[in-house]
């Protein structure tokens, strides 16, 4: 998933680091790293004409707020100044780490195109990794993290930090050898946390992104693939995940459980995981414009809780398991003050030779309290029943909602 703009802003922000990092480097490293400039990879060599935006968002990386969320950035470090190699095989966790101390509490760290092997990389507050965004769907990206040890909890580890920014690099778990479960970015007890612009994985073996007791954590226009959770959230509150790309997590794509809250939602592409979005027993979650497709186990599924709210998605060919409550779009039981407005619901079949017609059923409904299902269309939308409604409701609104078998 390549963004233009997005790749432009982040274009002129790494040709102006590059030359301030120029400087300090020896001829060696600066003829290798100019060959390694985002204007190589994106345009053969050619120069991109700067919009004034890309103008300022360099200006801002180098020398001031990025974002308008961190601090003064004035320091920039280079990884290969410090003896990275991003060459696919050596480790090069050591010389990040000095990097990082190098910047000496807050500065830019940044990452020219490569593949660096490292683990448990504690990112300190007031610093951020900068590298560029070119990944895909059968793409890690011009610069990307590897697990260089079996026993790693983590790549990164944002634990007790503040004012973070996680920009343009991708992280490979390589869970499959990994010894226990791992990681792809660990943000615990952390505030101010900004991810972006990467393809996350760790081959099923823990979630791409892991949030606990910490607040402001915003994770945007990245790719989070092959986990077991594109982002599990167990406590904290203003969390927003938006522009994303959540693929082929299991058993979700979000899952967001314990006492985490003022979750907002939206904008992002959630499709082949296990259920797109479970919620179990949260409060204050915020699902706006999204589009599911083919989750196992629906789209939308909330256990208990209260304060969900739901509009505007679109939500298809989930619940591929017929004969149970997980063929549907939709999965409400037992939450409290939910709503579910102006949301559509197809039934398509599989891709390819899949001729499955999903789901059985658009929505599903159980024990309601203070909650409205209204105005919701399932055209060609289910292929047994528009609703199934098990009742145990109280003060709850189902009307307005229409739909034809497909």
């Amino acid at each position: 998933m390549k963004h233009p703009v997005c790749r432009s802003v982040l274009t002129a922000c790494l040709a102006v680091m590059f030359t301030a990092c120029a400087g300090k480097m020896g001829p060696e490293v600066s003829a290798q790293s100019s060959q390694k400039t985002a204007s190589g990879i994106f345009a053969g060599g050619r120069s991109i004409p700067w919009s004034e935006t890309a103008k300022d968002t360099a200006k801002a990386a180098v020398g001031g707020t990025l974002d308008g969320t961190l601090p003064s950035q004035s320091k920039v470090a280079n990884v290969v100044d410090f003896g990275a190699k991003g060459d696919d095989r050596s480790s090069d966790a050591e010389a990040i780490r000095k990097a990082i101390e190098s910047l000496g509490g807050g500065g830019t760290v940044l990452f020219p195109a490569g593949t660096y092997y490292c683990a448990d990389i504690h990112v300190p507050s007031n610093v951020s990794l900068v590298s560029m965004t070119t990944f895909g769907f059968d793409g890690d990206g011009a610069t990307q993290l590897v697990r260089n040890t079996r026993d790693a909890v983590c790549i990164l580890d944002l634990t007790g930090s503040k004012n973070v920014a996680i920009q343009g690099i991708s992280i490979n778990g390589l869970g499959k050898s990994a010894q226990q479960d791992i990681t792809g970015i660990r943000v615990v007890n952390a505030q101010n946390v900004d991810i972006s612009g990467g393809r996350i994985g760790t081959d099923y073996k823990g979630p791409a992104v892991y949030v606990e007791n910490s607040t402001g954590v915003t994770v945007r226009d990245a790719m989070l693939q092959g986990s077991r959770y594109g982002v599990e959230a167990v406590s904290g509150k203003n969390l927003l995940i938006t522009d994303c790309w959540l693929t082929s997590c299991h058993p979700a794509g979000y899952y967001g459980h314990g006492s985490v809250q003022d979750v907002r939602i939206t904008a992002n592409r959630i499709e082949w995981c296990g259920t797109g979005t479970l919620m179990e027993g949260v409060n204050n979650h915020t699902l706006v414009g999204n589009y599911y497709d083919r989750c196992n186990i629906g789209g939308i599924r909330a256990t208990g809780g209260s304060g969900l709210t739901m509009l505007g998605n679109v939500n298809q060919r989930n619940g591929v398991t017929k004969g149970t409550d997980e063929s549907c779009n939709l999965f409400l039981d037992e939450v409290s003050n939910a709503i579910y407005r102006g949301n559509v619901m197809e039934a398509i079949q599989g891709d390819g030779n899949d001729t499955n017609v999903t789901p059985e059923t658009a929505m599903i409904l159980r024990g309601l309290k203070n909650g409205q299902i209204v105005f919701n269309t399932a055209y060609r939308g289910f292929t047994r029943e528009m609703i199934k409604d098990y009742g145990g409701h109280s003060n709850t609104v189902i009307e307005g909602n229409t739909g034809t078998k497909y």
